[in-house]
């Protein structure tokens, strides 16, 4: 028998439903049309469940089927239990179809304001009654996140995640060069990394992935640059760029922030260091239907979006 036919104690879901449908029509012929099995299958799956639970629970006689006082008591909660198993089923299969179920995901305010509106657009026109929550937290958390079991998927910038993590490439980042659109940097048609010595930086600070990635770029041209401010906030650094009080180095895809700051973003000549930015998730958990479609779906969108987001 299929493990939906199987019960504890030996007893069949199959039994279980032969019992019912004998109550039901009062005979054992009309279980049997009932259940499209005959009458002699019927009889032997009842004269089993008797024999399991070792009591009559009916009394048989040439013109009617009647329970007896057991059977009147194993009536009632077989019923409910056959209504609890399938309702038990639709919601799995709700939950395979991806009619509902939820999705944690967890990412950096920057990739969760930027492009997650717009996944999540795609996703709900597929799946609207799928729960979105999104975790939006520093870079440096969302990997613990996912191996805690806080989140299903999350974005992050290491070079190589570790075991249990494991992640897809999602785009490449490069470091970029904010700075107020009059500024005298803005208007060299090339711009060289030593070039941005002597004005006034802001920077993020030192914990930040992107002052990372910053640092390795500046570190690799042999160039110094002294912070003026330091700030938590990607959001603080390009709205004090716009205000003039310094130039900013960043990652590309806050290049979209620009037009809403009013800045002027330019690549950076000499070495080019790429920051890839990934998808992770915990590779000892299976992903539920709903965050396995959430994942293809932010895959898919990436990559018909990568033009943008990268920058290029």
């Amino acid at each position: 028998m299929s493990g939906l036919d199987s019960s504890p104690g030996g007893i069949s879901l199959r039994q279980l439903r032969a019992f019912i449908y004998v109550a039901e029509h009062g005979s054992f012929t009309g279980a049997a049309a009932a259940m499209n099995l005959t009458q002699s299958a019927v009889s032997v799956l009842i004269a089993d469940l008797e024999r399991e639970l070792g009591l009559r629970l009916f009394d048989r006689t040439t013109r009617s089927v009647k329970l007896t006082e057991a059977g009147q008591e194993l009536l009632l909660p077989s019923r409910r239990m056959m209504v609890d198993l399938r309702a038990a089923i639709a919601s799995s299969r709700e939950l395979a179809s991806k009619q509902r179920g939820s999705v944690r995901i967890a990412a950096t305010p920057l990739f969760s304001s930027l492009f997650l509106p717009g996944v999540i657009l795609a996703f709900r026109s597929r799946y609207p009654d799928v729960q979105i929550i999104v975790r939006d937290t520093a870079a440096r958390l969302v990997h613990r996140m996912v191996e805690d079991g806080e989140v299903d998927l999350a974005v992050g910038t290491a070079i190589a995640p570790e075991p249990p993590l494991t992640w897809d490439v999602l785009l490449m980042d490069e470091v970029i060069l904010v700075c107020p659109p009059a500024h005298e940097i803005a208007r060299k048609k090339k711009i060289a990394w030593k070039d941005l010595v002597g004005f006034p930086y802001v920077a993020v600070a030192p914990e930040s992935g992107t002052r990372e990635i910053v640092d390795r770029c500046l570190a690799a041209a042999g160039v110094t640059l002294q912070p003026a401010y330091e700030v938590s906030s990607i959001w603080t650094l390009l709205g004090m760029v716009s205000a003039g009080l310094g130039i900013g180095l960043t990652t590309s895809h806050a290049r979209l922030l620009a037009p809403l700051y009013q800045i002027s973003v330019s690549r950076i000549g000499g070495r080019r260091i790429d920051r890839p930015i990934g998808l992770m998730r915990h590779q000892h958990r299976s992903l539920s239907p709903a965050a396995a479609a959430f994942r293809d779906c932010i895959r898919d969108w990436m990559n018909q979006n990568v033009a943008a987001a990268s920058g290029s």
